[in-house]
This record gives structure tokens, sequence and C-alpha cells, in this order.
């Protein structure tokens, strides 16, 4: 099959990490692989970015080659271009009407693209624009379409009833994500909405769950997140400081990048964490991989929040991927994070709390027997239901229908 995936960056830039295992077990598998990226950023996502630029069409929002895909796309279908452009002035926002009408000259030279390289099928990432760039697309090539939703992009509802109506099945990567996404849609849509997980890949070993942790250093977490408000690294900051006020030493790493880093560096400083926290930036995937393999960390922790108004995690593949190197796994109660973490595959904290992030790293600490708990019950968690080789065959089968 020969599949058309837009995304928002990638394979550039760092957002979009967690696309890495899906796409490139598509090519395993054998499928023919396009990828048109929404905007292209600087920077590559991963070591997979190299490979997979040779499946990657890139091309600003705007450009010569986009006006004329456009005029040869109206002379060609003026009546589809007219009737779809006119669809994506239905919403009640300004706002997503202007974003719509940003996107809609692109997703008419995908529209070319489809018919100049014989696509199949094609798939969106992401309820936003990247979807809207697919349904224009399908709409003026005649191609089929589905997207994945995500979290943020659910709530926004941008034309989100017409896109499950229009495409042939719309996937949430969460049971919280679909729930909520049933209350923008009729009813007698829900047939065409299904949950199916981001998936990772399994490690080839089986993880050492017997293996105790490391006595030649501090116990040492690390936080995968980047610096924004919804990750909440400053509730693990002040449970690092709890636990060293309580005498318990730990190290924690924060791989991430953005724009709270001076914020959380003040807030280091103010609790006088420096030579317990170190902030490590933007890592590439396969370095934090690596760190889990050669045993460098002994426990994940996302300390997420909810800020209201769908603004919240979905299932956060960064742990599912510690969970699947058996690495013990700390997080909150928030978004689809329960669905992942329940019936102690990880230990589920209330957010915004320190003193219980703090509490929980405490009972790792105090008790070795729950650390190889929590690591055999989150690596079989993973094995079960996140594993990316059944996850994208059950994405192919809903392809193909």
């Amino acid at each position: 099959m020969r599949l058309l995936y837009i995304t928002a960056n990638f394979p550039s830039g760092p957002s979009e990490t967690f696309l890495s295992a899906e796409v490139m077990e598509l090519v395993e598998q054998g499928h023919e692989i396009v990828i048109i990226p929404r905007n292209v950023v600087a920077g590559k996502v991963n070591a997979y970015s190299n490979t997979l630029s040779s499946h990657t069409i890139e091309a600003p929002l705007m450009s010569l080659r986009i006006i004329l895909a456009n005029i040869y796309m109206c002379a060609r279908h003026p009546l589809r271009v007219f009737v779809t452009l006119i669809s994506l002035l239905n919403s009640m926002r300004l706002s997503i009407i202007i974003k719509n009408l940003a996107v809609f000259p692109k997703g008419l030279w995908v529209a070319k693209l489809c018919d100049q390289i014989a696509i199949d099928h094609i798939h969106a990432h992401w309820a936003g624009t990247t979807s809207t760039m697919a349904m224009v697309a399908s709409k003026v090539s005649g191609v089929p379409w589905s997207f994945t939703a995500h979290r943020w992009d659910i709530v926004e509802n941008n034309l989100l009833q017409r896109k499950v109506r229009t495409a042939t099945f719309a996937r949430f990567i969460s049971i919280s994500g679909l729930n909520m996404a049933k209350g923008y849609i009729d009813g007698s849509l829900h047939d065409n909405m299904f949950v199916l997980h981001m998936g990772v890949h399994i490690p080839k070993s089986i993880p050492e769950f017997i293996k105790m942790y490391s006595t030649d250093r501090q116990f040492t977490i690390l936080c995968p997140a980047n610096l924004y408000p919804v990750k909440g690294h400053k509730y693990l900051l002040e449970a690092i400081r709890i636990l060293h006020n309580d005498q318990y030493k730990v190290m924690l790493l924060v791989a991430g990048k953005g724009f709270l880093l001076s914020e959380l560096n003040g807030v280091v400083a103010q609790l006088r964490l420096q030579d317990s926290v170190e902030f490590l930036g933007q890592l590439p995937h396969e370095s934090v991989i690596d760190m889990y393999e050669s045993n460098m960390v002994d426990c994940t922790i996302l300390p997420s929040i909810d800020l209201g108004a769908g603004e919240h995690e979905g299932i956060p593949v960064a742990l599912i991927e510690a969970m699947g190197y058996g690495i013990p796994v700390i997080s909150t109660s928030t978004g689809g994070i329960p669905e992942l973490l329940s019936d102690g595959a990880g230990i589920l904290v209330p957010h915004k709390d320190p003193v219980a992030l703090a509490d929980a790293i405490k009972s790792l600490l105090n008790d070795a027997r729950l650390g190889k708990q929590l690591s055999y019950a989150g690596y079989k968690r993973v094995i079960d239901e996140f594993s990316i080789e059944p996850i994208v065959r059950k994405l192919v089968d809903c392809i193909g229908k």
C-alpha cells in the first residue's frame, strides 16, 4: 500500500518523536510511505530522520509550486475545489477559519501529488490543520483519508464532526480522548471512532527485573519532558527538595527543552538543588534509549498536570518507552495516564502534589521489591497493549477496509 502521512513537522524538529516507531514499522512491514509535514522546522527528530528523509516531501505553506498546483487543480476540478473551500467556512470561530484557509493551498497541492504518485490512502496525525489538509486533499483527489487525534486537537474542535463524517475512520490514542471527542460528535458517527494506542518498539532482550538499583551512584530519576507548563516540572523539583530535607539523596535528570528553562533554573537555585538537578536539553531519542539500556536510570517520572480546557496528557510515549525497558514509572492521575498505569503498572499520584510525588519516590527507595513489581507489571502492560508491531497491523487493517 502507498500511504501518505501528513504530520505537523515530523521528521523535522523535536516535537513528534513519538511518530518514529509507527512510521518506521509501516516501512518495515513493506508499505510505501510518503511523509508530508505541514511545516518544516530546524533539526531532525532522531536517528531515523536520515532514513525517513527519502520518504519525505517538504514544501512551505505557500510557494510558486503550491500556486501552480492550485491553478492546475482549480482548472481540473473546479466544483470540487469550490465545495471543499466552502466547507472550511462552516466553523463558528474565525480563528479556526483562518487556520484552515492558511493550509488550504497546500491541501490542494497534496491532492495533485496524490494523483501524480498514485497514493492509496491519506492519514493525518492531529485533528487540527494537518487533518484539514488531508480532508481537502481527499475531497479533491478522491483518495480516502483518516486521522489520528491526540489531545489538545480534540478540544480545539476544528470541524471535528465534519472530519469524522468524511474520514474512513477516526483513531484516538486514549479512551479519555475518545470520550472527550464524543461530546462534539453526533452519536450516529460513533462507530467510525475507535481507540488505538501509539506504540513503541519493545527491546529484543527481556529487562533484568531482578537487578537491584545501582549502588555506585545516587538513585537517578529521569524526567523526559519538554519544559512547558502542562509537564509540571516545578512540582517534581519541590518533591526533590522534600526528599533532601528527609535525608534521601537522589539525582534528577531532565531531558527536554522549552520556554520554562530560565524559570525552572530559578526554582532549582531557590530550592538549593544545583547539585541534584541537571537539565540535559533536548536529547536525541536514541540517547534516552541508551540511558535505559545502560542502566543509568532507576525511575522515570512525568509530573504532568491538568491545565483545564482539555490541556493535559494523552498517554505519554515517554512513559511507555521507559516501561518497555523495565524502568519503574511514576506519574499523575491526569488525562490518559491512568489508562497506562492502572492495576499496578506504575505509581499514580494526584497532580500538583509534591508531597505525594516525594512519598512515591520514597516507596521505591525503601522497598526494592516494589521496584521489581513495577518493572514487571509495566513491561507486561507495554508488551500486551503498546507493542508497535500489532498496533501498526491493526492500523493497516483499518486503512484497508
